[in-house]
């Protein structure tokens, strides 16, 4: 079962990722903002396999937060999430080799973007292997 830490501003959010990914059997852990990412991730405690971050976030960015959250632990899966500048955020997400779903979250849409995500740190861990 992999862990998906959920980064996001707005309780909302939080909770129907928790609640659709929970479904989907992954184990949540939900975070509101990057500072608690950040202190999430770098505690420790919790064996973190994709970070689904919200792009859009008071004072610091999602692309900066997965900048920080990536230095921590380089074989983080990403996914971001947004429902502003998708094309661009797209683009941006698969330029960077990370993953993408649009805001307002569907259930299909999400838990296929974590997939993909999740095997692609699969296949990077047997490629460093």
């Amino acid at each position: 079962m992999a862990t998906v830490l959920v980064v996001d501003d707005e309780q909302v959010v939080l909770r129907l990722a928790e609640s659709i990914l929970s479904s989907a059997g992954y184990r949540v852990v939900p975070v509101c903002g990057a500072a608690a990412a950040l202190r999430t991730l770098a505690r420790g405690a919790e064996s973190i396999d994709i970070v689904l971050a919200d792009v859009v976030m008071p004072g610091t960015s999602g692309p900066t937060c997965v900048d920080q959250l990536t230095a921590l632990d380089p074989s983080v899966g990403i996914v971001l999430m947004s429902e502003f500048g998708i094309p661009a955020m797209r683009k941006y997400a698969d330029g960077r080799g990370f993953h993408f779903v649009s805001k307002p979250l569907e259930p299909r849409d999400l838990t296929r973007a974590l997939e993909l995500a999740l095997a692609a740190r699969i296949v990077l861990e047997e490629v460093s292997a």
